[in-house]
């Protein structure tokens, strides 16, 4: 090598150095951007006393019992978390709490975590494409996405982890350090039970694409954990009583009343249940998942092997809420989705070398497309935020403050979905009335339908997870045969005491 080509490589290699340094700081920017914003809106919502016990207060619960040496403890469930979801990563959580034992410190650990997703997106793109404005694009590509500014104002759950996770994965494969990956994708099992069947197709995708074999082990060992897991593990820490496959089976029960029944129907006739399933909603929602990354995922689509299994799974089920941007369902999606998105630029770049033109200006014209997008979808969260009343400040805000100094931190308390996250530091919370949502869990699982707690809170009308009837009729219940009396009734906020 000449002197000169010497003194080239070196300018190169000093370039590539300070054009990363620069990148690492845009993509800071970003994150801290994000961070503020979204912590301060998730705690906003919850301190205008619209998050929810479920699912806000059940994380809250579970996590203080772990601080506390109650391995997932909840009474809000009703019985052993690990029985209804086998997340043993929220232990990680608990020593939050040791800092500062507040709710809404989960709201902010859950915002920067996320936001780590953009800053491995951007390091992502940069490896590949060596290019600054792209890569930034990418950062916001993620962190704009549609699903995930609105599961971060959604409470709180431990599947937001997988979105820094497997973006996380996924550059350290690019990258090489197959040590990381696995590292990261034996940390991704613990999240939820699900989280292992997208492990287990990464696992294919990065034996294809790398051809080493040895990703396989990362396949069979998350098949087999799924296999324990779903067999062993949950049916172990779930009420006796209860001796279906799997609890949340009911969702597809039109295909099968176990777990066998319900994979046998699905390979008969995989499209049946896409069909039978299909909403415009989930259309559009299939769409903002793809369109702010220009569709390129396409274009590297070998990706989809990972991607579609998860929004298939999400797409077929019986309840509407797993294929709504709203909720946590599809958010492992969104990492893969702009991950591969990048491999597909490259696609895209490489089958435009012809045209001079377009090459030359492709990384401006897709970057800010992206960019453009990425704005629009706070058109989405605006209005899913006024349709939900996210923010709203409701009429009984003011007597909910005051009545809440009246209970003791330490006294069981049965309340509703609406006021729950505000007392979950306690060894005993429950619902005052059940949840729709979970109904059937009251029934299959053979927990009680009421509660006993002597500090009953209720709004006298409901709130909109509970029926208003039977809210009107536990009250008068409580009041004329089970000896409780009103302490506090002011803005339709009703605190009922037991009589000793």
């Amino acid at each position: 090598m000449s002197e000169r080509d010497k003194l080239e490589k070196e300018d190169n290699i000093s370039i590539e150095k300070s054009e990363k340094r620069s990148l690492k700081l845009i993509l800071i920017f970003e994150m801290l951007i994000f961070t503020i914003v979204f912590s301060y809106l998730a705690i906003l919502r919850h301190n205008r006393v619209n998050s929810a016990k479920y699912d806000l207060g059940l994380f809250d619960q579970i996590i203080y019992n772990i601080a506390h040496g109650r391995l997932f403890e909840s009474t809000i469930k009703g019985f052993n978390y690990l029985g209804d979801h086998f997340s043993p990563i929220l232990i990680i959580f608990a020593p939050l709490y040791w800092i500062w034992e507040d709710v809404r410190i989960l709201l902010i650990a859950q915002v920067v975590i996320v936001s780590l997703s953009g800053y491995y997106a951007g390091l992502l793109s940069y490896y590949l494409t060596k290019d600054v404005k792209l890569s930034a694009s990418f950062c916001l590509a993620i962190l704009a996405n549609a699903n995930i500014i609105l599961i971060v104002l959604f409470d709180f759950h431990p599947e937001t982890i997988s979105v820094f996770l497997f973006t996380y994965i996924i550059y350290h494969f690019t990258a090489g350090n197959i040590k990381r990956v696995f590292i990261g994708s034996l940390i991704a099992l613990t999240i939820k039970e699900d989280v292992s069947i997208t492990v287990f197709f990464t696992g294919l995708v990065f034996t294809i694409l790398s051809k080493n074999r040895r990703y396989l082990i990362l396949s069979a060992s998350s098949a087999l954990y799924f296999i324990l897991v779903m067999k062993v593990f949950i049916p172990h820490f779930r009420p006796q009583i209860y001796s279906g496959d799997y609890l949340y089976l009911e969702r597809y029960s039109y295909l099968g009343s176990n777990f066998k029944e319900v994979i046998l129907s699905i390979l008969s006739n995989p499209i049946y249940p896409v069909v039978k399933m299909f909403k415009w909603t989930k259309l559009k929602a299939l769409l903002r998942l793809f369109y702010p990354t220009l569709f390129m995922n396409f274009l590297s689509p070998v990706f989809l092997i990972a991607i579609i299994p998860i929004l298939y799974i999400n797409w077929i089920p019986n309840y509407p809420a797993q294929f709504a941007l709203k909720y946590q369902y599809l958010n492992i999606a969104v990492p893969l989705i702009i991950s591969s998105s990048v491999y597909g630029y490259l696609r895209l770049r490489k089958l435009l070398t012809k045209n001079k033109f377009l090459n030359n200006n492709l990384s401006l014209f897709v970057s800010t497309l992206m960019t453009i997008f990425a704005i629009g979808n706070i058109l989405i969260l605006v209005n899913t935020t006024t349709e939900f009343k996210y923010f709203q400040v409701n009429h009984y805000n003011n007597a909910f403050y005051r009545v809440k100094e009246m209970i003791p931190d330490d006294v069981p308390l049965a309340t509703i979905n609406a006021f729950g996250p505000h007392f979950t530091h306690r060894r005993e919370i429950e619902f005052a009335v059940p949840f729709n949502l979970h109904m059937y869990h009251y029934k299959k699982m053979g927990l009680k339908m009421f509660s006993d707690a002597p500090y009953q809170l209720l709004l006298k009308k409901g709130d909109t997870t509970s029926d208003p009837e039977i809210c009107k009729n536990r009250i008068k219940e409580l009041i004329e045969n089970l000896n409780y009396s009103v302490i506090f009734d002011e803005d339709d906020v009703l605190l009922l005491v037991r009589n000793r």
